[in-house]
């Protein structure tokens, strides 16, 4: 199986038999809102959710009934080299 996109520095999460792959990094300075999300039984893995902001180098958790994606860096390769840190939390 592969995501819907290549990323790296992206967080993942597993909830109700499914495993959610959020935010990342594609290339080497643009972060992503994807959300992709992996069922085992049907071994397919499709793009269901968007975070409301970029982010890469976040952390995810999962809880009885949701997916927490959290904090992250919003601008991975900033020229300043001043990455912007995010306080943002999307729950899914």
């Amino acid at each position: 199986q592969t995501l819907t996109s290549a990323r790296a520095d992206l967080a993942a999460a597993s909830l109700g038999g499914r495993v959610y792959f959020g935010g990342g990094r594609i290339g080497s300075d643009t972060a992503s809102a994807t959300v992709d999300v992996f069922d085992p039984v049907s071994n397919t893995m499709v793009t269901t959710y968007t975070l409301t902001s970029a982010r890469t180098r976040l952390a995810a958790a999962a809880s009885d009934y949701a997916v927490f994606f959290a904090g992250g860096v919003t601008n991975p390769n900033d020229a300043t080299c001043r990455a912007t840190a995010s306080s943002r939390v999307d729950i899914i």
